[in-house]
């Protein structure tokens, strides 16, 4: 007897659990709410605030965009969690800057991406580098593959360090631009500020000059493609004379936004 109530109470359970899965009452599983957000030619923006509310529940959460442009939280941490078919709202804000738009849950997929692109562009926006370091003289050209201004070049110093640009003279169609360093007393030590702004033109190649000074972020390759186009590299002279043919600084050419 004891046998037959425990199929009884078996089948009852199966029968149950069907019964939630046809009606759709099943408990929610983690369900990500992910994308990136992008300039207006595809560079990647960090630190991007956005508020994701589940409209049905008006529940919040709040992301940033990591370094790599890419935000990501679950929908299972809403308060009241979801439940399929709830519409998410999305207020991405940067700047100034502010975008919004909705996207409804379907779990039967694995996760909700919703991809933002702002109307400003960054500028050429060249990625992180790497350690070795080490002072030096670069040159280089760069043909931009889209009409890019210009006001200042920000360099990123390697951790712990002071890594700077001394100077930069970019040379090119309708283009006789350079900058000075302005020391490491300025606000804006790894900011070097043109005086007359200028455009770099899509498809049009321009010549480089960059003087660094301590550690800066060095990309150990003779070309780089980026959204903003493509680097090349045409020497690299050390502090100590030596002359590679690999090493792109690590920069961003570009206006404020």
């Amino acid at each position: 007897m004891r046998e037959v109530w425990y199929v009884v109470g078996i089948t009852a359970a199966m029968l149950f659990v069907s019964w939630i899965i046809s009606t759709g009452l099943c408990l929610p599983n983690p369900h990500s709410l992910n994308g990136n957000v992008y300039d207006n030619i595809g560079n990647i923006v960090e630190g991007v605030e956005i508020i994701i509310t589940n409209e049905r529940t008006n529940a919040q959460m709040d992301v940033k965009t990591n370094e790599w442009g890419e935000y990501q939280e679950d929908a299972y941490n809403f308060a009241n969690s979801y439940q399929n078919g709830d519409t998410i709202h999305y207020y991405v804000r940067y700047k100034g800057y502010k975008l919004e738009q909705t996207a409804n849950i379907n779990v039967s997929k694995g996760g909700t991406k919703v991809n933002f692109a702002f109307p400003f562009c960054l500028g050429v926006v060249i990625p992180e580098g790497t350690y070795p370091s080490i002072a030096g003289v670069h040159r280089g050209t760069m043909i931009p593959s889209a009409n890019i201004n210009v006001s200042y070049m920000e360099i990123r110093a390697c951790e712990g360090t002071g890594g700077h640009a001394k100077y930069v003279h970019i040379i090119g169609e309708n283009v006789n631009a350079s900058a000075v360093w302005r020391g490491y007393n300025s606000s804006e030590f790894q900011t070097l500020i043109f005086d007359v702004p200028f455009t770099l033109e899509e498809g049009k190649m321009y010549t480089y000059e960059i003087k660094t000074g301590s550690y800066p972020q060095i990309i150990h390759q003779n070309s780089i493609k980026v959204p903003a186009g493509t680097i090349n590299c045409t020497e690299f002279v050390d502090v100590n004379g030596k002359v590679y043919m690999e090493g792109i600084p690590s920069v961003t050419l570009g206006v404020e936004v």
